[in-house]
């Protein structure tokens, strides 16, 4: 369904669709390193972090 959103907003405004893509992968990286903390290591698995 993401994927469908995404482009979805690509087909109005490229740009926009390039932002969500960018955003989604500042998020997969800020998910990793709360992942190594002990506080969030039990709710964000690769599972977690790698849903759509």
């Amino acid at each position: 369904m993401q994927v469908l959103l995404i482009s979805l907003a690509e087909t109005r405004d490229n740009e926009t669709g390039e932002h969500i893509m960018r955003t989604g992968e500042l998020m997969k990286v800020l998910e990793t390193s709360l992942s190594r903390m002990s506080k969030y290591s039990k709710y964000l698995t690769g599972i977690e972090i790698e849903m759509p």
